[in-house]
């Protein structure tokens, strides 16, 4: 009966030398559910050594009413019809209960390991010195909770893969599950939970939240054996992206053999991502198919089928088009075998880099909030991005039209930028890290480039259109020994704003005052009479 309160009934208590018989009455809950404490009795030396042995039944009782601002392994609100037994001694308590939801109810285990505090951990906290440690005077009080649960489609089983970012797996379902829960902290789940239907919200770091839902009658369940970090996973899930256009793909669908494809071409409407996640729970192998919903009137083409089967059987090309329908609800541009189309190419050099952009972005206001929020200061701005490009073309001139466009280096840029005197003096501190993604890339320039980047901005004037600039920045080279080269100056720059091209050679002092929207409230001179 975890955090529930209970009102008992009116009842007779025998007083003993050794016990308190409490005898059988009823309890009532916040609902106005009923229980009945068929048995109560509690053993004792002059109160001390105690021992519990009592024994409730219901058919219908809230038993479980707690939430994620506990500690516990797990919470949630669980009306049921259940018998529980409490028996032991105070510092070797027993609960026994075994039941099956009655009433509409919602059940969370925390699988994650992130349960104890809520929290990142963006700060280790260092001790100096030895606490005194408290010697116990008293024995402690254990309890160890043993629950039998026979679970239905009145209960809503919830799975907390990461409590930071909400990573959550809901499922409605059967099954039998046996939990070991003790007040140290100990966690024991085994039995198997087959589920029914479900969601799942696939979650990138708070970034991208997508909404996928968990296929019913294939097979999926979740099944532990004791440790409820090592779960085995069997899960089908679903995403359908909307007004979806196969034209998207670009020159390769027009390569289908026979049949007409215009209407192919002018489709626009769902494309189902499936998912499919098996082995541990907490790092899944994840496969995905692409398929068209059952309502489609592409369902059962031939050509269709052929397509999505070809992008099925090359696994680069399979989670480029998964990841455009997720993020996007679209699909990308389609590559050849032999890499040839140029403008294909480069067009997924644009779209990679606007994904990276698009990341890079909400990571940056991520950054910054946490960097604000630990040193308590909002002048602090935090830019992160990453750009992928080609470098084969600039290490051979030699290099093929195609390899020309292909992407095998990245550059991660990181600063971090401080504001003083009101905003007119700004220092940004800050490396890029620039390396190869093939084996080529990486042994031309060394492997990995460390490329600082110091910058500090004056405002000559406080409007901010007058700035100088002092640098010191180091950038990749290939023709270099090192692989990077640097500079370093000063520039001076003027910045204006202006809405017409005029206003460029027209005078501060010569232009028109705008009329305000709102008249001008002027003293009356004619008032009279005076205020002390």
């Amino acid at each position: 009966m975890h955090q529930c309160n209970l009102f008992g009934t009116r009842s007779k208590f025998q007083f003993k030398d050794d016990r308190i018989d409490f005898g059988t009455f009823f309890i009532r809950d916040t609902l106005g559910n009923v229980g009945t404490v068929s048995k109560g009795i509690l053993r004792h030396e002059g109160f001390d050594n105690m021992d519990f042995d009592f024994g409730l039944s219901t058919n219908k009782l809230l038993v479980l009413n707690t939430n994620n601002l506990t500690t516990d392994p797990f919470y949630g609100k669980v009306i049921a019809k259940a018998s529980l037994s409490l028996t032991g001694p105070l510092e070797d308590m027993v609960m026994n209960i075994k039941g099956q939801p009655a009433d509409s109810s919602s059940f969370f285990i925390r699988a994650g390991d992130s349960r104890e505090s809520g929290q990142a951990d963006f700060i280790v906290w260092k001790t100096y010195g030895k606490e005194m440690i408290a010697q116990n005077t008293s024995k402690g009080s254990k309890l160890t909770m043993l629950m039998d649960i026979t679970a239905n489609n009145l209960i809503a089983t919830n799975v907390i893969i990461d409590e930071l970012t909400n990573d959550v797996m809901s499922a409605i379902g059967h099954g039998n599950l046996k939990l070991r829960a003790t007040t140290n902290g100990e966690l024991d789940i085994t039995g198997q939970y087959d589920i029914d239907k479900g969601n799942y919200n696939f979650n990138f770091q708070s970034l991208i939240r997508k909404p996928f839902v968990l296929k019913g009658g294939v097979g999926s369940y979740i099944r532990w054996s004791g440790n409820p970090y090592d779960a085995e996973l069997k899960v089908t899930a679903e995403y359908e992206a909307d007004n979806v256009k196969f034209s998207d793909l670009g020159d390769r669908l027009a390569q289908q053999a026979g049949g007409d494809i215009e209407y192919i071409k002018k489709y626009r409407g769902k494309v189902r991502v499936v998912a499919h996640l098996s082995d541990n729970l907490m790092k899944p192998d994840i496969k995905f198919n692409l398929e068209m919903p059952e309502s489609s009137p592409l369902k059962s083409d031939p050509l269709v089928a052929n397509l999505l089967r070809q992008i099925e059987n090359d696994p680069n090309e399979l989670n480029k088009q998964v990841a455009f329908l997720i993020i996007f609800n679209s699909f990308g541009p389609m590559s050849t075998s032999s890499q040839a189309g140029l403008g294909g190419i480069a067009v997924e050099g644009i779209v990679t880099n606007s994904i990276s952009g698009f990341i890079s972005s909400a990571l940056n206001k991520q950054f910054s909030n946490i960097v604000q929020k630990l040193f308590n200061d909002e002048s602090i701005k935090v830019n992160f991005n990453a750009q992928l490009y080609n470098g084969s073309y600039l290490l051979d001139n030699g290099a093929t039209a195609s390899n020309s466009f292909n992407i095998d280096r990245t550059s991660l840029n990181f600063s971090m930028a401080k504001s003083l005197f009101n905003e007119r003096l700004t220092f940004t501190f800050g490396s890029a890290f620039d390396f190869g993604l093939t084996a080529a890339q990486a042994k031309a320039t060394q492997n990995l480039q460390f490329l600082p980047d110091i910058t500090a901005e004056w405002k000559l004037r406080p409007d901010g259109k007058l700035l100088l600039t002092f640098f010191y920045r180091d950038s990749y080279n290939y023709q270099s020994a090192s692989g990077k080269q640097n500079r370093s100056g000063a520039g001076i720059s003027y910045r204006r704003d202006f809405e017409h091209l005029s206003d460029l050679w027209r005078s501060d002092r010569k232009k028109k005052k705008v009329k305000p929207l709102v008249p001008e409230v002027t003293a009356d001179s004619t008032s009279t009479g005076s205020n002390f």
